[in-house]
């Protein structure tokens, strides 16, 4: 966390900083006076407490196409269809904390770039979940355009894809 007064204090980053290899540079994509990213920061920030809980209808399952003679399937909740079974709910007793990670793009000019990371109940998930990012994917946006949204989507959208990481 940095000294800055508007973080909270609950926040956490974990920035990268790409290492200097002598010898090594990246070619120039297009306009050279372009703004380009300088890092990636992962912010940590506690959310309002929920009442955790899970039920079929969150998300459905899987279920044949009706009447179920192709064999094929389908997401229950992409055509409503109701389950032949009860399924079972789960909820909490008691509300839990929730976390939220937030992408950072920083870059060589005034402008930073925002977008949702991931949420969850356990912040130590969450930056593992950063860790993880800033040590396989993050490496790969120094130095790239940030008004190329079509190259940086690709760098982060082949990274997951390479290193299986299971994002989507």
């Amino acid at each position: 966390v940095g000294d800055d007064p508007n973080t909270p204090p609950h926040a956490a980053e974990v920035p990268y900083h790409r290492p200097h290899r002598p010898g090594r540079s990246q070619p120039p994509r297009g306009d050279t006076d372009a703004m380009k990213i300088t890092q990636a920061v992962i912010i940590i920030s506690e959310g309002a407490p929920m009442r955790r809980e899970v039920r079929h209808s969150h998300g459905g399952s899987i279920d044949k196409i009706p009447p179920g003679l192709s064999g094929r399937f389908t997401h229950t909740s992409g055509y409503g269809g109701t389950p032949e079974f009860e399924a079972p709910v789960y909820v909490a007793e008691q509300e839990s904390p929730t976390y939220s990670a937030t992408l950072r793009l920083v870059t060589d000019g005034e402008l930073s770039a925002y977008s949702g990371f991931a949420s969850g109940f356990s912040a130590e998930e969450l930056l593992w979940q950063a860790r993880d990012f800033t040590a396989r994917i993050a490496p790969l946006l120094p130095g790239v355009d940030v008004f190329d949204r079509e190259y940086v989507w690709q760098r982060l959208w082949y990274a997951q894809r390479f290193f299986y990481t299971g994002r989507q």
